[in-house]
């Protein structure tokens, strides 16, 4: 019944070879929507035959390849704060190896609460990209 259901979705196919004896059999490979005509709308699929996995499907599942997941472990930067605005809860951090200039919160500073970040002072985050800006987070004094 399940292989009925994926064959009226075109998702397999199964391939049926030429009824002759010769060494090089001709195959046939038959999907639903060409077997469909005004006479027979739902064409049976073939119990006992070889069956394939559409092409474009196969690949976009990754069907028969382990899947490869590599976890990118965060790493802390050094840089200096080299604007803040705490009235409007933001502020910019210049560091890394670049030198690149990071946008932050100021409720991301995970000093004491009742401090606020100050200009110059030396802090250790962790990078994230976000809307496509780079983004100090989870800083903390050096």
């Amino acid at each position: 019944m399940f292989l009925q259901f994926l064959y009226e979705l075109n998702v397999i196919c199964y391939i049926e070879k030429d009824a002759t004896n010769d060494a090089e059999q001709e195959r046939f490979i038959r999907w639903c929507f060409r077997e469909r005509t005004l006479s027979n709308m739902a064409p049976k699929v073939r119990v006992g035959v070889e069956y394939e996995i559409f092409y474009g499907l196969s690949k976009a599942l990754n069907v028969g390849r382990s899947v490869k997941v590599q976890r990118r472990q965060s790493e802390r930067k050094i840089g200096s704060i080299v604007g803040v605005d705490v009235e409007k809860g933001f502020g910019f951090i210049r560091g890394g190896n670049q030198q690149a200039e990071y946008y932050f919160k100021v409720s991301d500073f995970r000093a004491n609460r009742a401090r606020s970040p100050r200009l110059g002072e030396k802090v250790s985050f962790e990078v994230q990209i976000k809307y496509g800006k780079l983004r100090a987070v989870a800083i903390t004094p050096a």
